[in-house]
This record gives C-alpha cells, structure tokens and sequence, in this order.
C-alpha cells in the first residue's frame, strides 16, 4: 500500500515522501537521465507482441535531466516507479486497482504509450505541476498495460502523483483510457485506493472528527487515527500526523521531519496478518527534495539511507544497483551515503 507525502508546513521547503510497498525486494537501480535522449513509449519485444508498427509508438526527446528509481531488467522490461528532475519536478508512480487503460484497437487513432514509461515521460517533459496537468487535458496518447517486471504476474495499474519545488500537487487517474486531473496543493497524501474523489471525501470527514472542517463539529476527537493496514487508513494516518505537525525550523528538519512522516505509513517487514501467500510491505522509501536539488533512496532491509543529487551535471545515462530480487550468496553491498561515485554508465533502457 503505497504512500506519498507532500510536506509542505514549510512553505520554503516542500519535500516529498513516499513508501514503496510490495511483496518482495525487487531488482531496482538508481538512474541519472541526461537531456536530449530519444525515448521510445514501447520496448520492441512489447510492440511486436501487440502487433504494432513503430508508427504507433509514441517517442519523445527528454527536455530536462533526471534522477529516478528504475525497477526490472532487461529480461523483463524496465520502468520508472519515482523521481524528480533538474527543474524541481517530482512523479510518484503508485499502483492503482481502479484503473483502466481501455481496449487496443486498430488502427491506432493514437500513438500508445506503456504505463511502465508514463512516469519517465512527465520527468523528461515538465518542469511544473501546471504544466504536467495542461498537457494532459488533452489526452495526447493512449496508455496501455504492460506486466510489473518482476515475477508477480501482476499488470502495471498506475496512477501518478506529481509535486513540484513551488508545493504544487495533482493526482492523475486513469478510467477507460481518459486522463482524470486533481489538480490542488491541498492534495498532500496519495495512497493506492480508493479513487481520488473518495480520498478527498474522506480528508472531509475526519478533518470534521478533528474539529477542523468549516463544518463545526462540537466534539471533536483528535485520537482516533485509525492504525492499520488498509489503503485508506494509511490515507488518513498520514493526514492525521500531517495536519497536527509544526513547521521544521531548518532546510535538514524538514527533510528528517517528512521521514518520520513516511515511518508513519510504513509496513513492517513480515507483517502478514491476514497468513496469505504473499503480503506487501514497505520495501522502500524514496525522499524528494526539490530545493537542495537531492534525490534519496532508504532500503528497508539495511536502513541505510543513500542519495544522488543534480550538483554535478548529469551528461549520460548512468546507474547504480540499490535492491535485488534474488541477491547473490555474498548478497548486494549495503549502498549508503552519495552514491555519485558508484554510478557506472549503461545503455539507454526507454530507447529500445
């Protein structure tokens, strides 16, 4: 059950959390993305098995250059679950069961595009929140689903949370293959389910419990948060610890703060409540700060807390390994602190 933070209490410093809940630790990686490289919207193995032509691909050159966590493989595809970019820009791809991409046709009235790519798209093409959510009113491509480059078996059902160094937000939802735009910095926590309309529904009823709505509510009750597993009890945890928190005094408190917002959300490892054959819990979480221009990565299993940042111009694609599916007999070395000088340059994943 995913969950992103916008922290904006200080209002000069918007930081964006968010946990990476899944089953299992996946094959991920650091990426560093310079701009001006082409990108392609479909793998060619997945536009041959959709039966597709290259003209029906969607293609694009990245404006700006990026950071972001990478999950897959080249056995399995590749795609972008988080990051931010040079402009402040940062896309949190969450898992969406209410999504729907509609129906393949041809001939194609639009060029398609994989869910995989679509968060690798906003930070290669946008430097705002407005400008992300303008561009898709229009519906300028067709999403189509691919599955999860893991071994789950499980179809790509997204949506996107977008944030940005000014403390803007919007949600974009998916429904029979229309964009769906929340477009409001109010919008501070975004979780896997319910639809949008409901999690703001239900900001409405316990900002009422909590005797904050316009609403009076005459006997409020500030402890009653819920505390556990579902979507939409961590929907209303992280409001709770968000909307009675102080503003930091300082650039790092609020960078610490908005961790300790993200621990609140977070699923233990193991946790498995329910005994079934596979439970997810938090196998990550991702830090944005737009501000001091710093992307970070803290692994669960080492709770090592590593980063890369836009200090040094970004000028090829570059990685560095930060989780492993199956790790090896000696495991992955526990990767901490600025991992600037462990990246190692590689291929271009979106071109092929």
């Amino acid at each position: 059950m995913c969950t992103r933070i916008l922290n904006t209490i200080h209002p000069d410093f918007p930081v964006t959390s968010r946990n990476m809940d899944w089953f299992w630790p996946v094959n991920a990686a650091l990426f560093t993305f310079p701009e001006g490289e082409r990108r392609n919207g479909l793998s060619e193995a997945a536009r041959e098995h959709f039966k597709l032509e290259q003209c029906d691909v969607f293609s694009w050159v990245s404006k700006y250059a990026s950071i972001a966590s990478v999950m897959g493989d080249e056995n399995t595809d590749y795609s972008t679950i988080d990051g931010m970019n040079a402009p402040g820009l940062v896309v949190n791809a969450l898992y969406d069961s209410d999504s729907s991409y509609g129906e393949l046709k041809h001939p194609m009235g639009k060029s398609v595009l994989s869910a995989l790519r679509w968060a690798q798209f906003v930070l290669d093409s946008f430097a705002t929140v407005a400008q992300t959510t303008a561009y898709f009113r229009a519906v300028p491509f067709r999403l189509i689903s691919q599955p999860v480059p893991d071994h789950s078996e499980m179809q790509a059902a997204l949506h996107l949370a977008i944030s940005d160094r000014h403390g803007d937000s919007a949600v974009i939802e998916v429904r029979q293959g229309i964009f769906q735009i929340h477009h409001n910095s109010a919008d501070r926590i975004v979780t896997n389910q319910p639809d949008y309309n409901t999690q703001q529904t239900l900001t409405q009823y316990w900002q009422y419990q909590w005797g904050i709505s316009p609403a009076r509510n005459p006997h409020p009750t500030r402890y009653s948060v819920p505390g556990g597993n579902s979507a939409t009890q961590h929907f209303e945890r992280a409001s709770f610890y968000l909307t009675f928190s102080k503003p930091a005094t300082s650039h790092p408190a609020v960078i610490a703060q908005t961790r300790s917002l993200a621990a609140t959300c977070a699923v233990p490892m193991h946790f498995n409540p329910e005994n079934s054959e596979r439970a997810s819990y938090s196998i990550w979480t991702n830090l944005s700060d737009p501000i001091g221009q710093r992307y970070y990565f803290i692994d669960t299993e080492t709770i090592a807390p590593a980063w890369l940042s836009f200090s040094q111009a970004i000028s090829q694609c570059r990685k560095v390994t930060v989780q492993q599916e199956s790790p090896t007999a000696t495991g992955l070395e526990i990767r901490t602190g600025d991992l600037q000088d462990l990246l190692t340059p590689c291929a271009n994943p979106y071109l092929g």
